[in-house]
């Protein structure tokens, strides 16, 4: 891209790039803040379906104003050219840590997981599945705390709204073939669940070093999405909890029925095995060898909790927040190749004009108890 600058935002290097677009690190011109500045390529600024998907991004990440999603900073137009300027992360995506060999314990995948449901809770909750969960699309910032890392949830650029009309052709498959749900795969509706699927293919991946189902085809991966009984977990990591595994197998089943009903269930079922982790290890550590405490699981949240379908574009409503310590490529290959850190912009005028940038407001995050009313 040959433009040097877009709105107040000075372009750095060149974090990623994608068919759609590229991502770029900037520093605002007056306040020096740095972000990730997200543009569509020049050459496809005319195509109106694109324009179309690209703007939609913004919209999806408007109301999503949680600290285990990368955040929204402000977005505008200039001289023609659509970008946003997000949040930089500095640290690296899910996936290349597992490219590089990094194993993970049972409780880091737990602890994971969990900062993983909570995003995903607020995202369901405003009628928005993300439809491209997988780890190149999670970020580990570099001063992560173990299993409390404060994973961040990135690239919404396929999410969808719930009854939405979809912006690809009826029976048409957008998404990553080794982290797409049955449905997803055969090009069906989807709802909250089939996100679901893609956090079980993620937590299957981060025990096992590779996901379930893999192939040298597209037609192959998807047809063993849509017919073939996924390994048990177990079966690659013989001392992880049972619970555990049975959690993964569930969210892995083909029928998004027999899937857990919500992201609230997912969370509260991983505290509960975490708990749980943790009395055992406590026990063994005061030399009480007679056994693992049971883990005792609660039922899963009633299936009408699993969205409120709270769509509010605005910019100036505080949001409820989920407690969600911190995880975009799909329609770009991007964030998730580069580092990103956390902030959200100050407020200006809200204007539909273009050659023009409308910066958000700061929202203070609320904290709940992972299993509380507002968890997971």
């Amino acid at each position: 891209m040959e433009a040097q600058q877009l709105g107040p935002y000075v372009l750095g290097k060149r974090l990623g790039r994608g068919g759609m677009g590229a991502v770029y690190e900037a520093k605002h011109q007056k306040t020096g803040e740095y972000v990730a500045v997200k543009v569509l390529a020049s050459h496809l600024a005319d195509d109106l379906g694109l324009k179309e998907r690209f703007e939609a991004e913004i919209q999806t990440l408007k109301p999503l104003r949680c600290p285990g999603i990368v955040q929204l900073i402000a977005y505008g137009e200039d001289e023609g050219q659509p970008y946003f300027a997000m949040e930089l992360v500095e640290g690296q995506s899910l996936e290349r840590l597992i490219r590089g060999g990094r194993t993970f314990s049972a409780e880091e995948v737990i602890g994971f997981s969990i900062e993983i449901a909570r995003s995903l809770k607020v995202a369901h909750d405003h009628g928005i599945i993300h439809r491209d969960l997988k780890p190149a699309n999670l970020l580990i910032p570099d001063d992560a705390d173990g299993a409390h890392a404060g994973v961040k949830l990135a690239d919404f650029g396929i999410a969808k709204l719930f009854g939405a009309a979809s912006q690809t052709a009826h029976g048409s498959i957008v998404g990553t073939a080794e982290y797409m749900a049955p449905e997803q795969a055969a090009g069906k509706p989807l709802d909250a669940r089939a996100d679901l699927y893609t956090l079980g293919l993620v937590m299957f991946t981060m025990i096992a070093g590779k996901p379930p189902f893999r192939g040298s085809q597209l037609t192959e991966i998807i047809t063993k999405q849509l017919r073939e009984t996924p390994p048990r977990v177990s079966s690659f990591h013989h001392n992880i909890p049972k619970e555990l595994d049975t959690l993964i197998d569930e969210l892995l089943a083909k029928d998004p029925v027999k899937r857990p009903a919500s992201a609230l269930a997912v969370g509260r079922r991983l505290t509960a095995i975490q708990d749980a982790l943790a009395a055992r290890e406590s026990s063994l550590e005061n030399g009480c060898v007679d056994g693992a405490p049971s883990l005792i699981i609660q039922g899963q949240a009633d299936s009408a909790a699993v969205t409120n379908h709270d769509r509010s574009s605005s910019l100036t409503e505080v949001l409820p927040k989920k407690n969600a310590p911190q995880a975009s490529s799909s329609s770009v290959d991007l964030l998730a190749e580069t580092r990103e850190g956390t902030h959200r912009g100050s407020a200006a005028e809200e204007n539909n004009g273009l050659d023009a940038t409308t910066e958000l407001p700061k929202v203070p995050c609320e904290s709940t108890h992972a299993t509380g009313e507002h968890g997971p």
